[in-house]
């Protein structure tokens, strides 16, 4: 069975690099909207086994950040570790992907019992760690952990470290920024390509002109000039 995604902000600058060979290799009678749109086509939907590692996990990236928490739960903040056996296992077997999304998935939905209670700790910290298995190891504790709000932030911190995905966004921070650079330089792509057609069609007006140009008669030259390459006329004697 085959995974089919839509492209992530991560593939912009392939997907732009790929329209500036093309435009380059063939600047005639060409559309930069209809270049774009077949490049989108052409990602829009892509094998999980024809994605390099680090598109893959932009892909997992996003489908985990796509699954909602219980409205009971809204206090909660989660972190996801994933390991590289993980990574590569997934990508190879689709049905094993779909098994792990739907354990972090499932389990986000799970509804907090003492929601409204009174008996809420107003929130759990988990962490859930994928080592290629056939599950995942988990582990939750109270906001209130160790008697106070920060030790039990301390300890969800250092049990982060080296998370992949984290619902407190110090990981979806760095990879906002490096989105928004993408988009930077994709916009600075397009505005180079448009300048670059437009002056190619710049360059073909001009050559087309020249081209057709009708011969025109050389003035402002002396006449004793043209004439010198003249054959000598005869000499008539009367």
């Amino acid at each position: 069975m085959d995974s089919r995604i839509y492209s992530s902000n991560m593939q912009v600058a392939k997907v732009f690099s790929n329209i500036q060979k093309k435009l380059a290799s063939n600047l005639e009678n060409i559309s930069y909207k209809s270049v774009l749109e077949k490049e989108i086509d052409t990602f829009s939907e892509k094998s999980s086994e024809d994605m390099t590692i680090e598109e893959y996990k932009a892909y997992i990236w996003d489908r985990i950040d796509s699954f909602p928490f219980s409205p009971t739960r809204p206090y909660d903040d989660e972190t996801i570790k994933i390991s590289e056996k993980c990574f590569e296992r997934m990508k190879e077997d689709f049905e094993y992907e779909e098994k792990m999304m739907n354990i972090i998935k499932e389990g986000r939905m799970y509804p907090n019992p003492y929601y409204g209670s009174g008996l809420d700790s107003g929130g759990v910290y988990w962490i859930l760690e994928f080592d290629g298995g056939e599950g995942c190891k988990s582990q939750g504790f109270s906001k209130n952990f160790g008697g106070s709000k920060e030790t039990a932030s301390d300890r969800f911190d250092k049990e982060s470290d080296g998370g992949f995905w984290s619902s407190k966004r110090l990981l979806k921070k760095k990879m906002q920024a490096e989105i928004e650079e993408i988009i930077h330089k994709k916009r600075e792509m397009i505005q180079e390509i448009n300048e670059e057609i437009a002056l190619t069609r710049e360059i073909k007006i001009k050559q087309s002109i020249m081209e057709n140009a009708p011969e025109l008669p050389i003035t402002g030259v002396p006449a004793k000039y043209l004439l010198a390459g003249l054959p000598s006329l005869p000499t008539v004697s009367v």
